[in-house]
């Protein structure tokens, strides 16, 4: 993608070779074998009970489990549904909806779309059923009127912990940007978090906000985007993130050097558009080895082997 204008998605945090970093396959997720046949879950192996539940899910359960999520989180979790456990993770969806009734973002969206997309960002990111549960949960005991015994009681001390630890980083105030302090500030984070899905959360949250900073004052648009070049960026780089911080650093960068910014985008389409024309206006024909018709260049690499097939057949 475009420098300036990169956004999240493809490989679950991993950098422009598709790589999935170490960080991702931590908390009892294991790398799956290259020779095993079931890289990618089934229609069939998504209705399996989750591993980390125990016992089998009823397939009717887990589908009203599922209907019970939005529609961008549930296209995320189905996938995994084998490893997830999906009741769990509608009743915290549920949970964080009724803690947030009525609540609105500076967009006017309703608060519950942002600890969605955190959430689904987890999911995206192959993380397991606590921090999604957690990431949906993340800002109750902090905004609403749950405290973290509710967490507890609901969701359990491993999901109150991880709430617990983003909702104390929550509250670190950075107010020195000299690489000794920022570096000192990276250090306290790390240290905060006893477990490392806390740093993750915080990481994702911090990625929506910043997709959001545009509905801020430019003066808070700018403390965030300063606190995220170099206190976040940095962070998600040393744990493996390489999509996250990519993009954690370009937003920061259209906030912190808006000319540049912009003047950057426009030659970047500028290019993109001569790129196009060219394209467009090259007529040299190719052969099809296999069919032996002639192809306009720019139509050649759509021109796959079941098309051509058909045309033989036809």
């Amino acid at each position: 993608g475009d420098t300036a204008t990169r956004r999240y998605g493809g490989t679950a945090g991993g950098g422009p070779c598709g790589h999935r970093p170490p960080i991702c396959l931590a908390y009892g997720q294991r790398p799956v074998p290259s020779d095993r046949r079931t890289m990618e879950p089934t229609a069939a192996d998504s209705r399996r009970a989750p591993s980390d539940r125990g016992g089998d899910t009823p397939v009717r359960d887990l589908d009203a489990a599922l209907e019970g999520l939005p529609s961008r989180l549930r296209e995320a979790v189905e996938p995994h549904a084998d490893r997830l456990d999906i009741p769990k993770i509608a009743e915290a969806y549920a949970f964080a909806e009724e803690a947030h009734e009525g609540q609105k973002r500076a967009s006017g969206e309703s608060f519950i779309v942002h600890t969605t997309e955190v959430s689904r960002i987890l999911a995206e990111l192959h993380l397991d059923t606590v921090s999604i549960v957690a990431g949906l949960i993340h800002d109750t005991v902090e905004d609403t009127s749950r405290t973290l015994d509710d967490v507890g009681a609901r969701f359990g001390d491993e999901v109150a912990r991880v709430v617990d630890g983003v909702t104390k980083i929550g509250k670190v105030q950075f107010r020195s940007v000299t690489e000794a302090q920022v570096e000192n500030y990276r250090k306290l984070l790390l240290s905060m978090a006893s477990d490392a899905r806390v740093i993750l959360i915080k990481l994702v949250d911090r990625l929506h906000n910043m997709r959001t900073l545009d509905h801020l004052r430019p003066e808070k648009q700018r403390r965030i985007a300063l606190e995220t070049r170099e206190i976040y960026g940095p962070l998600a780089h040393r744990l493996g993130m390489a999509q996250i911080k990519w993009e954690l650093e370009d937003l920061a960068f259209k906030h912190l050097e808006q000319e540049s910014y912009r003047s950057l985008v426009k030659k970047v389409k500028d290019r993109r558009t001569e790129r196009e024309e060219h394209i467009a206006t090259e007529h040299v024909d190719l052969v099809c080895e296999k069919c032996g018709e002639d192809i306009p260049k720019r139509h050649f690499a759509r021109h796959g082997a079941d098309e051509c097939s058909r045309r033989v057949v036809g």
